[in-house]
């Protein structure tokens, strides 16, 4: 089983794509701060976050740069060469679902938002239908 829930602050606001099928896929990035690494300097973990189907197109408007979330998915880690020829791992998680953390007022900004409590319940929806993450191109 490939199951990872993990909890962090958004370190950019979401990009809302389309697939050549036309499923729309958001997808940002989270730090997550790792308290067994206190002797690093860098003491965070980042994380890419992808979402598809009607919750990216949703939800992407609110998973802004700042905002703290819990994210259930499936990790999926590739290396690949950049190219100067160096080796990268590239850490994905594939969202099944998504809770927006913290308090209300940091949650919705300005009285035309949509309320905490609506956007968690829309969030943590399993997607209603199956779909095959696409398989990455190998950068040339």
């Amino acid at each position: 089983m490939n199951k990872i829930i993990v909890s962090g602050n958004l370190v950019r606001d979401a990009e809302l794509q389309f697939t050549p099928q036309g499923t729309p896929v958001a997808e940002f990035s989270i730090g997550v701060r790792d308290e067994l690494l206190k002797k690093r300097e860098n003491r965070s973990v980042f994380l890419d976050i992808v979402i598809f189907g009607q919750r990216a197109e949703a939800l992407h408007k609110y998973l802004l740069k700042g905002k703290s979330i819990l994210v259930e998915g499936r990790l999926d880690i590739k290396r690949n060469k950049g190219q100067d020829g160096r080796t990268f791992t590239n850490i994905r998680v594939y969202a099944n679902s998504l809770e927006f953390l913290g308090r209300k007022s940091e949650v919705t900004e300005s009285p035309g938002e949509v309320p905490h409590e609506d956007l968690s319940s829309q969030a943590s929806v399993q997607e209603e239908t199956d779909f095959e993450i696409p398989e990455e191109q190998p950068e040339q």
